[in-house]
């Protein structure tokens, strides 16, 4: 399996100031998913995947002042059909055109993916790394009985 880099895909897209702040951030991202995934952690490690993060969540929240503001972002038309479908399902109507034009999207931190972003390096400390456990394999076991 081979591993790509977002970031020349995102290069040049955006204005230069939104372009350096964007690529700043998938740089962020990236490396702190290289301390999420690594399999032996020590007190270095962890010492510096909390400081990962601290810079991460500030490259987030500069990308969401300075860079989401400038944009109108709507729901992909997948979305939009997909929302449509269910209201008609809910209203017992069909589906033949959408009556309304996309909502509008924006960018959200207030989510459960954020939220626990913070809570991986004690939970390594707890538990070990990220990849010795698995909510399938205690789903499977219980399912069994």
């Amino acid at each position: 399996m081979s591993k790509q880099c977002a970031m020349p895909i995102f290069e040049g897209l955006l204005p230069t100031s939104h372009d350096t702040i964007v690529q700043t951030l998938l740089f962020r991202f990236a490396e702190w998913h290289a301390y999420a995934k690594l399999r032996l952690h020590t007190k270095l490690t962890l010492d510096s995947m909390s400081r990962s993060l601290t810079s991460l969540t500030g490259q987030l929240h500069k990308f969401h002042r300075q860079v989401c503001n400038n944009y109108d972002t709507t729901e992909l038309p997948k979305e939009r059909a997909a929302q449509y479908r269910h209201e008609a399902l809910k209203e017992n109507r069909t589906t033949d055109a959408l009556s309304s034009s996309p909502k509008k999207k924006s960018f959200n931190m207030r989510t459960y993916k954020f939220h626990t972003l913070g809570d991986y390096v004690q939970s390594i400390k707890l538990f070990g790394m990220t990849d010795s456990f698995t909510m399938q394999i205690v789903g499977a076991s219980w399912l069994s009985v």
